[in-house]
């Protein structure tokens, strides 16, 4: 329920409801219907008369990452092409990092485990 502010001690009558402001000029409880009708008469609106919206939920955090096996090329700086259109190069030390599923694929063109 809203708090609206007028003269302290002073009285309004809405549509059928007493409302008298405390000594310290607040006018507590408004029936959400009568507040236009306590504006008009000079209330002032001291704090909102809707309940504060809650914040969102944070956002779903990112998928993982594809687990990586990491495979030895027949050399160094190897480049491999595979028929899904995934490219793989190995590094200075011949070692290149392949998801799963393309485990078989990169096995057959020279590959192995390290």
């Amino acid at each position: 329920m809203p708090t609206l502010k007028a003269q302290p001690h002073s009285n309004f009558f809405v549509n059928g409801r007493r409302y008298g402001a405390t000594a310290d000029g607040l006018i507590e409880n408004v029936h959400p219907h009568d507040i236009a009708a306590l504006l008009n008469m000079g209330a002032v609106a001291t704090a909102p008369w809707f309940e504060p919206v809650p914040p969102a939920p944070p956002p779903p955090a990112p998928p993982l990452p594809k687990p990586t096996i990491r495979l030895r090329a027949p050399k160094p700086y190897a480049n491999f092409a595979l028929s899904g259109g995934s490219r793989y190069s190995s590094d200075a030390q011949g070692f290149l990092d392949a998801e799963r599923e393309h485990l078989d694929d990169l096995i057959k063109l020279g590959c192995r485990r390290a």
